[in-house]
């Protein structure tokens, strides 16, 4: 079983490790052959989620594009609480660096997505006509784009909240993932993936490249 630990001091025995001490705000770093360079610059993230776009099913937040930016920097999750989408077997933060909920055509277009340390991009709920088209996203904590619906209901032999009702519509439909390029994903949640959905209808994906990553390329979770 893999695991992780950070921020112990007794542990700083490699290259590019780090020890904060938040009593006094001293730094301790483990430089390259033990020389610091010259010059440092240290960044710490701060944020979880970089754009939130929420709406409602019955007042949904309409054409919003993000366009040709560059993204980077956000908190680890794979601590954070996980939840079961769908009566598959997998499981994930129902959360990105740029959440969508309650949406329609909203785009993100030839954005640049690195060192997301959580998912990329999550649609939750309901999403009507979303374009997500010709992103990169590198090094990606967990999964690059997620889509996750709501349904109502419930079954004995599936998790609570995964009901088999989906009549209400509450859920991505009609979403376009076209000439992504997603590599190197996965750095913290093994469980993780290029696409995801679970509870989302006639989504189209085509012409992504999906390479380097530690379980799945496209999982489409059918239960």
């Amino acid at each position: 079983m893999a695991g992780f630990i950070t921020n112990v001091p007794e542990e700083l025995d490699a290259e590019r490790e780090y020890w904060f001490n938040e009593s006094d705000h001293s730094l301790l770093y483990v430089a390259a052959d033990d020389k610091p360079p010259a010059a440092s610059t240290f960044e710490h993230a701060r944020l979880k989620q970089l754009f939130t776009v929420r709406g409602t099913q019955q007042q949904p937040a309409t054409d919003i594009i993000l366009s040709g930016l560059g993204l980077t920097g956000t908190l680890a999750v794979f601590l954070d609480p996980h939840g079961v989408p769908s009566g598959g077997d997998w499981s994930l933060q129902r959360s990105g660096a740029l959440f969508f909920e309650g949406t329609e055509r909203c785009v993100v277009e030839r954005c640049a997505m690195s060192r997301l340390d959580g998912n990329g991009i999550m649609l939750a709920a309901s999403n009507q006509h979303t374009n997500l088209s010709h992103n990169t996203f590198v090094q990606t904590g967990g999964t690059a784009i997620a889509l996750w619906g709501n349904s109502s209901g419930s079954h004995p032999d599936q998790p609570h909240g995964t009901g088999p009702d989906g009549t209400g519509g509450n859920f991505p439909r009609f979403t376009l993932v076209e000439g992504n390029f997603i590599h190197e994903l996965g750095i913290h949640a093994k469980q993780s993936s290029c696409f995801f959905q679970a509870k989302s209808a006639q989504t189209t994906v085509r012409r992504n490249i999906c390479f380097d990553v530690p379980r799945a390329g496209f999982n489409i979770n059918v239960k």
